[in-house]
């Protein structure tokens, strides 16, 4: 028999950054292997709960408080995902601190609940235990899954979730919080995000800055890794990230995709670990969906905005908050964003991309909103190719020229068409990749469409055809001239009217 290596990932949600005063400071799967991220498919979540109370819930109460919050996270509207209480629905005893490592600490497969466990720390005496002395004074509670190994083969087994009663037992002193009911039933869906593959998200992080108000606060999602609203309600990057796992193909058709990867300022280096946000520009702060780039960990800089509902968007990156690293707390995982934020010195930290908005193909971003480009996103909509270029338009390279011209005559049939465009630079200290391609949506092609100047090589030939259908576009709309765009990472950028 194949033995199988097992391994357990637990993400807390800290209640220690909820009560103290801190300084200022993206959703995805929680689980990536293989360049693939985990998830638990079309099976259901088999649950079953502990048999304890929780703070001054007894065991029932505690029940129904976590049973009726399932169904908002199947309500995702283009996700499909399944919770199912199992067949006996409790385990048969109270799990505490005398007992959780039988059910939280499996050591071989055998081990193994074979369905989710829901466990009710009454006292957080339990999580002081796991977590290591203070955990129980810590954390409102920790959620992840059980990742079996077989080879090359990775699965989500079964997943734990312990809740801890300390903070809802009625009392509220230094060294014992409270916190509210609404707040707890936030906590309990984030921890249930953890369970089926979620990980933290960096949306509207102005939310933890000093002073911020409540109307801020509400607008961040349920696997923001700061417990700062008071909302228990899924928002857009919730959905969209639980659609990225759980898709529902049926309904996936209303919704679009935007795709593409970050670069430096030369457009040749990936970035690993920045934020990108895509923001409905009609509800910038609610109707707002993330992605860390590189989040499957393929080492391409690629991101996906998935799951977006139809209309208008801008594209922004931002740098991942060095407050969101991992090990804040001893023994657990941290309130990490992305793949990238192991520590300080983690690719998400090393030379962060600045906070700006895409103005472009293959052009530099810019701090000023009024410059970003619009997205337009219909239904079953994929805009691919959105590439972000990490480096504000402001401070983009002056050190090259950049010249377009015609090299030799557009020639058109009633076949097609032909043409050579020169495209050269001067002044060129360092490597940068530039982009041609067409203003219009006829059937054109360029090669290359992308192309590298290096300073001991600074120009280009790019051929231009023309399909047989893109002459007959041409006749039909009555055009007189046809354009032709480059634009270079560092900024630089050109346009070529080829007369017809």
């Amino acid at each position: 028999m194949d033995k199988k290596r097992w391994s357990f990932r637990r993400v807390v949600y800290l209640i220690l950054l909820i009560v103290l005063p801190l300084p200022a400071l993206a959703g995805g799967p929680l689980e990536v292997r293989n360049g693939r991220a985990l998830s638990y498919g079309k099976r259901p979540i088999v649950y079953r709960y502990d048999l304890g109370m929780l703070g001054s819930l007894n065991n029932e109460e505690a029940v129904i408080l976590v049973e009726e919050l399932f169904s908002t996270w199947e309500s995702a509207s283009s996700a499909s995902i399944n919770f199912k209480q199992d067949k006996p629905g409790f385990v048969d005893e109270d799990i505490d601190n005398n007992n959780f490592k039988k059910f939280l600490k499996p050591k071989s497969e055998e081990d193994l609940n074979g369905f989710t466990v829901i466990v009710f720390d009454e006292n957080g005496l339990l999580l002081d235990e796991f977590l290591g002395t203070g955990g129980g004074n810590a954390v409102l509670g920790i959620g992840g899954p059980v990742i079996l190994v077989k080879g090359g083969f990775h699965k989500l087994a079964e997943s734990q979730v312990v809740l801890n009663g300390r903070f809802i037992n009625g009392i509220d002193s230094a060294t014992d919080r409270e916190v509210s009911l609404d707040t707890y039933r936030r906590t309990i869906l984030h921890e249930v995000g953890h369970a089926v593959g979620l990980d933290h998200t960096q949306i509207n992080v102005e939310a933890i800055e000093t002073g911020a108000l409540q109307d801020i606060k509400d607008t961040v999602p349920l696997m923001f890794p700061r417990a700062v609203s008071d909302l228990f309600v899924l928002k857009q990057d919730d959905i969209s990230a639980l659609s990225l796992l759980y898709p529902a193909s049926s309904k996936l058709q209303n919704f679009g995709q935007i795709k593409g990867k970050v670069f430096r300022e030369d457009g040749i280096k990936l970035v690993l670990g920045a934020n990108v946000i895509a923001r409905n520009i009609k509800n910038p702060k609610e109707v707002a969906i993330s992605c860390v780039s590189d989040f499957l960990k393929r080492k391409n800089g690629e991101y996906v905005i998935f799951a977006i509902p139809p209309g208008d968007y801008t594209l922004e990156i931002e740098p991942i908050s060095t407050e969101f690293v991992s090990g804040v707390s001893a023994g657990t995982v941290g309130p990490k964003v992305g793949p990238y934020t192991k520590s300080l010195n983690d690719k998400s930290f090393q030379d962060p991309v600045p906070t700006g908005f895409y103005t472009g193909n293959n052009l530099p971003v810019n701090a000023n909103k009024s410059d970003a480009k619009i997205l337009e996103v219909n239904g079953n909509d994929i805009l691919d190719g959105i590439d972000i270029i990490g480096a504000l338009l402001q401070s983009a390279s002056t050190d090259s020229n950049l010249n377009v011209m015609l090299k030799t005559p557009l020639t058109i049939t009633p076949k097609g068409g032909k043409a050579n465009v020169e495209v050269s630079v001067n002044n060129l200290l360092s490597p940068v990749k530039c982009k041609a391609f067409f203003a219009d949506d006829l059937a054109v092609k360029m090669r290359p469409s992308e192309f590298i100047f290096r300073p001991d090589k600074l120009n280009k030939t790019v051929s231009v055809k023309l399909s047989k259908q893109a002459v007959q576009d041409i006749l039909d709309r009555g055009l007189s001239s046809i354009e032709i765009n480059i634009n270079c990472a560092n900024g630089a950028n050109s346009a070529l009217m080829l007369p017809l």
